[in-house]
């Protein structure tokens, strides 16, 4: 059982990849600078605001987390089945409740 499925890394990838999507520059801006400050290099930075990541697993997560945002069935079901692969089928839920607390939380975000 995973304790804390949910990374640091993974959610500011995720968090990064949102934002650009939405073309929020200074959500953008506030997200560098706290991925600078966990370590992530310029090019996970990239990576994420183009919505992935070097690493499988976050990759995987974010595309889960863009479907789910856009309500496309068809990318949710190949990351559901992407994440089930990598043995992390209940990653899944744990991104939608990321994704419900970001569209809900007001201190940074506004996603809905």
């Amino acid at each position: 059982m995973i304790k804390r499925p949910i990374t640091a890394a993974m959610r500011l990838h995720v968090e990064l990849a949102l934002a650009a999507a939405r073309r929020d520059s200074a959500l953008l801006d506030k997200l560098k600078a706290e991925a600078t400050k966990i370590s992530l290099t310029g090019a996970e930075i990239d990576a994420a605001e183009r919505g992935g990541s070097f690493d499988v697993i976050i990759d995987s997560a974010v595309k889960f987390v863009l479907a789910e945002s856009k309500k496309n069935e068809l990318a949710i079901t190949h990351a559901e089945t992407k994440l089930a692969t990598l043995g992390l089928p209940l990653l899944a839920d744990h991104l939608r409740s990321l994704l419900d607390e970001l569209r809900t939380a007001p201190r940074k975000h506004d996603l809905r």
